[in-house]
This record gives C-alpha cells, sequence and structure tokens, in this order.
C-alpha cells in the first residue's frame, strides 16, 4: 500500500532549536572566560560573564523545555507568535544588559560598588535599558502562560510528530519512531491521564 503524506513541518521546533542553540553557544562561548586574566575577577567583567551563562544559558534552556513539553502536560501548544516574539525580545534585552558589562569590567569599573564615576555611566544606561526589555519580555511570557490555559486550543499525543513524504506505510512507521519522541509518554494523550496504563508497559 502506497502512501504519500504532506512535507507540512511545524514551526514549533525552530522555536526550541532558538533557545537550545542560543544556550549551547552561550555556554561554550564563555568558557574562555577562565583563561583571562585574574584582574578581569575584580570587574565588572566577571558580573557580564556570570548573568551571561546563567540567563542565556540556564535560562533559555529552561524557556526551552517549557515549550517542549507544556504541551504534553497541558495538553495545548503555546501561541508560535508570542513564543517567537518572546523569545527576540528576551534575547536584545539580555545582550543590552549583560554584554556592556563586560566593556565596563574591561574599562576599570570595580563589582560591589555602591556608585561609579560618571565615565562609567553611557555602558550602565545601555545595560538598565536593557533590563527593561527583559523585564518586557518577562511580563509577555506571563501573558503567553494565560493565553496557553484560555486560547489555545488543544493538541494531540505527540505534537512534535513530523510527516513527510513516504512511498510504504512501513518507512512513515519507522521513521516516525526515529525523529520523533519515543518515550512513553508521547503514547499517551495530552495531557497525560492518571493511570494510564493498566499494567507496566514492556520494554524491548
Amino acid at each position: 500500500m502506497n502512501i504519500v503524506a504532506s512535507s507540512y513541518k511545524p514551526n514549533h521546533l525552530n522555536l526550541i532549536n532558538n533557545f537550545t542553540f542560543l544556550a549551547v553557544v552561550i555556554f561554550v562561548f564563555a568558557l574562555w572566560f577562565f583563561f583571562f586574566p585574574f584582574y578581569s575577577k575584580l570587574t565588572y567583567y566577571v558580573v557580564g560573564h556570570f548573568h551571561y551563562v546563567l540567563s542565556m544559558g540556564a535560562v533559555f534552556g529552561l524557556f526551552s523545555g517549557f515549550y517542549y513539553w507544556a504541551p504534553k502536560i497541558v495538553g495545548k501548544t503555546p501561541s508560535e507568535l508570542l513564543g517567537n516574539i518572546h523569545f527576540w525580545t528576551l534575547f536584545v534585552g539580555v545582550n543590552l544588559t549583560f554584554f556592556p558589562q563586560h566593556f565596563l569590567g574591561l574599562a576599570g569599573m570595580p563589582r560591589r560598588v555602591p556608585d561609579y564615576p560618571d565615565a562609567f555611566s553611557g555602558w550602565n544606561a545601555v545595560s538598565s535599558f536593557g533590563s527593561l526589555i527583559s523585564v518586557i519580555a518577562t511580563i509577555l511570557f506571563g501573558y503567553i502562560i494565560y493565553d496557553l490555559f484560555a486560547n489555545q486550543t488543544t493538541c494531540s499525543n505527540n505534537p512534535w510528530y513530523v510527516p513527510s513524504f513516504y512511498t510504504q506505510i512501513k518507512l512513515l512507521i519507522s521513521d516516525t519512531y526515529e525523529e520523533t519522541g519515543t518515550s512513553l509518554e508521547w503514547a499517551l494523550g495530552s495531557p497525560i491521564p492518571f493511570h494510564g496504563f493498566t499494567m507496566l508497559p514492556v520494554q524491548s
């Protein structure tokens, strides 16, 4: 039996790829700090570096996990448009906040000071403006959670299923299990009901 499926590929995967790729790249990029001279640890350079790893590494990874697992946990898929706006707003915000702090550190601004000379006011103003953008992104994420429960429709058992062109049903089935989620939760409904299995599933 021949079967031809559409080549539709949901763009939600692009959102997850954005957050995951960015988290990995920023984490690897930040490793070079350990080879930087010791004096940088006494300046704002280490503040910018630490928050780069924290905000654009760990936090972006958490957002990636949210967008991936929310359909399975809640049973609804977050808005793709709002998710992309959230990503780019937060991306611009945290970069404007923490990247200038590297310049402040290289210019000699020390850590743990209540005030700073006027010579550092320019980059500090840019950093403050970036933090306001990050706050806007955080408020938007709160609205995304509200929109998820209030306006989005229910999703399938495996919302990340990606069909393609196939000529045999056997290839469709085998490729589906290889290219999408293969763990047991994707075989159950979204959200997963209580007592989803009447007995322990047999592992192959």
